[in-house]
């Protein structure tokens, strides 16, 4: 079942889909080690030049990792930056990670993301295959533009669903027929978001990891859309930066580049959209 998760309607099968991933994310094991940070330097990469400018004209930079899991990012960039320079906060919905990031040397945020304190602020928010785990995209967006610094960076990396063919792995317990149907729902309202500049952010209120034993991105119950997250920022005055990744060649490399969103935002200078 597809539901809006800013459809009123939608508030108590929202709330009972959240209840059953806060138990899977507190119990599974083994989704810890398959999920970890590492091999990601080539993402992590591009976010180099951005954070020196910064620094040119900024005494600190403030950095943080939404769904940082067990994170390679702060040993990634303490080969650039000091901790006196690059002040780093890892984000995570449970303490699961806690210890396995604790000596990396930066904070430490355990709730949910709408839970973050507004009195924190940020110049740069990065999240690395997390934005298709969220249950209430459109609260995810509004928390993050509080909490992020006028004319500071908003990096999305995640799969994207809106493409002719490809089939979310959290709708792949469900028959062909359904999940065709809802690939053609999921193209047809990309386009749609695209002509009427209104986001949908389409999230699945029955997802694979909840009938079948976990494999990847079963649990990945928002159904990106890239059109969506575009619309939804282009409202709040945000603009597109330049953010390349280099995926290597081959077939396996070829595939990434069509299903991998890649997008930096920019905030504007005046804070408002």
């Amino acid at each position: 079942m597809l539901i809006r998760s800013d459809d009123p309607a939608a508030a108590a099968d929202l709330a009972s889909l959240e209840r059953a991933l806060t138990t899977f994310y507190a119990t599974a094991d083994d989704y810890y080690g398959i999920a970890a940070g590492s091999g990601k330097d080539h993402l992590f990469a591009p976010l180099v030049p951005y954070i020196e400018e910064m620094l040119r004209e900024n005494h600190i930079v403030r950095l943080l990792e939404i769904g940082a899991g067990k994170s390679h990012l702060p040993a990634y960039l303490r080969r650039y930056f000091g901790p006196d320079r690059l002040h780093i906060t890892l984000h995570d919905i449970n303490d699961r990670n806690t210890s396995h990031n604790s000596g990396l040397g930066v904070e430490h945020i355990n709730c949910k993301v709408e839970e973050i304190p507004e009195r924190l602020r940020f110049d740069i928010i990065v999240s690395f295959f997390v934005f298709e785990h969220i249950i209430r995209p459109f609260d995810y967006i509004r928390q993050m533009d509080n909490i992020l610094n006028p004319a500071g960076l908003f990096l999305f990396v995640c799969p994207r669903y809106d493409i002719p063919g490809y089939i979310p792995p959290a709708v792949r317990h469900l028959s062909l027929v359904s999940q065709l149907a809802i690939n053609a729902r999921l193209v047809a309202s990309a386009a749609l978001a695209h002509l009427t500049r209104k986001p949908r952010f389409w999230v699945t209120s029955d997802p694979a990891v909840l009938n079948r034993s976990w494999r990847r991105d079963c649990d990945a119950v928002h159904l990106v859309s890239g059109s969506d997250l575009h619309v939804a920022l282009g409202e709040r005055g945000y603009q597109r930066a330049h953010y390349r990744v280099r995926l290597g060649k081959g077939l396996g490399s070829n595939i990434l580049r069509i299903i991998l969103l890649r997008e930096l935002y920019r905030k504007s200078v005046s804070g408002v959209g």
